[in-house]
């Protein structure tokens, strides 16, 4: 019975690992987004403010 129920918890441990990286993963690329978005939006703004200038 011990066995099982350790054998039960160690097989809890690599999805909850597994599930932790994937959450990282995840976290990362929403901030990589949201980093990139940001710049958009300032090279756009910029782009505004500047192209009557250039004509």
């Amino acid at each position: 019975m011990k066995q099982v129920e350790s054998h039960g918890r160690l097989g809890d441990a690599d999805p909850g690992g597994a599930r932790g990286l994937r959450r990282i993963i995840v976290t990362a690329g929403l901030v990589l987004v949201g980093l990139i978005l940001i710049v958009v939006a300032i090279y756009a703004g910029a782009f505004v403010i500047l192209a009557p200038m250039m004509q």
